[in-house]
C-alpha cells in the first residue's frame, strides 16, 4: 500500500505538470553553461564535433529530473564557464512536441535519462570522420562523480616521447616540416586533461607532446639535432617542471610558457599569438562564435533542414 509522502508526491508532480502545460519550461533554456538541444541544432552540436558531450534527456514534470537540476548547472559551469575541458553538457525536453521524435530516436522511456556521446579516434587520412559511441551514464549522480566520469572520456591526442634527451623527441620535432609544435616536459607520464582538451582544441592544426622527465638535471638533453640544425630547448638546468614549450620549425625558434599552467584560456590565447593558429574547436574558435554561442542564447538557427541521420540501434565501442 502507498504511503502518505507517496501520494503527496504524485500529486505535487501532477499539480507541477498541469500549471506548466504540455512541455512546459525548458530547465536550462536561461543557462548558458548547458546547451538546450532541439531536432535542428542536436546533430551539429553532438556529432558534429570532437568533444565528448553529456546529454540529459528530461521532462518538466519529473521530481527526479528537478533533483538533478542544480548539480547540471554546476556541471555546465565547471566545463563551459571555466573552461577547463573539451567536454559540452546540454539537455533536451522530452516533453515538448517539437523534440518527441528526437527523444523516440534514442529510445528514451524514463527521465532521467543521461546519455554520454563519445567522439571516435579522429586521423584525416584513415578516418576523417567522426562517429560516436553512445553509452548511457548510470553512476552516482552528484558533481565530482560526474567530471571524473566525463573527464575519463576524453580523447587523447597528445603523443607520449620517450626521454627528453635522445632520438625520439628529435625526430618528433623534425616530423611534419614546417608545422607548430607544442610540447609539455612533466614529471607525470599521464596526460592530464587539460592538455588533452588543448589537443583537442587545436587538433588537425597543431601537434602536441608530452615528455615525462624526473627532473632537468642534463643539460646536454637540452640540445637535440632537428633536420641538421642544432636546437637548444630554452631549459634551465633544475628549474621546476612542468615546462610548456612551442615549436616553430619555419624559423627554428623554441619559446616557452610563463603564465599559469591551469589557466586554458591564458594557454590558448599565448598560441594563438605565437603561432597566429586558432584553434578549431573551443571557446576562443569560430565554430564557438558561429553555432555554439547562438544555441547557448536560446538563438534560432539557420533554415537549414535539420539532419536526418540515425544512429545505430546498437551503441559502437572504440578504445578510450
Amino acid at each position: 500500500m502507498m504511503n502518505f509522502w507517496g501520494v503527496f508526491l504524485i500529486f505535487v508532480n501532477a499539480l507541477v505538470y498541469v500549471q506548466a502545460g504540455r512541455g512546459g519550461n525548458d530547465m536550462y533554456k536561461d543557462d548558458v553553461n548547458v546547451l538546450e538541444l532541439t531536432p535542428s541544432t542536436f546533430d551539429k552540436a553532438v556529432y558534429g564535433t570532437n568533444y565528448t558531450t553529456m546529454v540529459k534527456f528530461y521532462a518538466p514534470w519529473c521530481g527526479y529530473c528537478r533533483s538533478l537540476e542544480p548539480i547540471y548547472h554546476k556541471l555546465g559551469k565547471y566545463f563551459n564557464q571555466d573552461a577547463k575541458y573539451s567536454i559540452n553538457i546540454a539537455s533536451v525536453n522530452c516533453d515538448k512536441d517539437t523534440n518527441q521524435e528526437l527523444c523516440s530516436r534514442f529510445r528514451i522511456s524514463g527521465f532521467p535519462t543521461i546519455l554520454v556521446f563519445r567522439p571516435s579516434k579522429f586521423d584525416p587520412v584513415k578516418n576523417p570522420k567522426v562517429s560516436h559511441a553512445v553509452e548511457t551514464y548510470n553512476g552516482e549522480r552528484s558533481l565530482k562523480p560526474m567530471v571524473r566520469f566525463l573527464t575519463s572520456r576524453m580523447k587523447n591526442y597528445a603523443k607520449r616521447i620517450y626521454g627528453l634527451g635522445g632520438d625520439a623527441l628529435s625526430s618528433w620535432l623534425a616530423g611534419e616540416n614546417g608545422s607548430h609544435k607544442v610540447l609539455l616536459i612533466t614529471k607525470s607520464y599521464d596526460v592530464t586533461p587539460l592538455y588533452k582538451s588543448l589537443a583537442l582544441d587545436f587538433l588537425g592544426v597543431l601537434k602536441f607532446g608530452l615528455v615525462s622527465t624526473k627532473s632537468l638535471d642534463k643539460e646536454h638533453e637540452f640540445k637535440h639535432n632537428v633536420d641538421g640544425k642544432d636546437i637548444k630547448l630554452p631549459l634551465k638546468k633544475e628549474e621546476d617542471l612542468p615546462r610548456l614549450l612551442l615549436f616553430d620549425e619555419y624559423s627554428d625558434k623554441i619559446v616557452k610558457f610563463e603564465g599559469k599552467y591551469n589557466d586554458k584560456t591564458a594557454i590558448t590565447q599565448w598560441i594563438i599569438e605565437k603561432t597566429g593558429i586558432k584553434p578549431t574547436e573551443g571557446p576562443l574558435s569560430r565554430k564557438e562564435a558561429k553555432f555554439f554561442k547562438n544555441v547557448r542564447l536560446g538563438k534560432k538557427p539557420s533554415s537549414k533542414k535539420p539532419s536526418s541521420k540515425k544512429i545505430n540501434k546498437k551503441p559502437q565501442h572504440d578504445e578510450l
